[in-house]
């Protein structure tokens, strides 16, 4: 979704995921991680919101 012009088929579908990690740590660091991945969500979220043609909430219930 970086790209000036993003071109796909008809016949084709986009995976949209929640960003994920492995992580082994004390509680205080597996926080920290859970909210790394929280912020990485928002920016990514944010990338797409500007190019889906659609409401923000449909967004962010498509992604697994």
């Amino acid at each position: 979704m970086a790209a000036d012009k993003i071109i796909i088929p008809k016949n084709t579908m986009m995976m949209i995921h929640n960003a994920w990690t492995f992580a082994g740590d004390n509680a205080d660091d597996l926080r920290k991680v859970a909210e790394n991945l929280d912020q990485i969500d928002t920016a990514v979220t944010e990338s797409y919101t500007s190019r889906f043609v659609g409401e923000r909430e449909e967004l962010e219930n498509i992604t697994c």
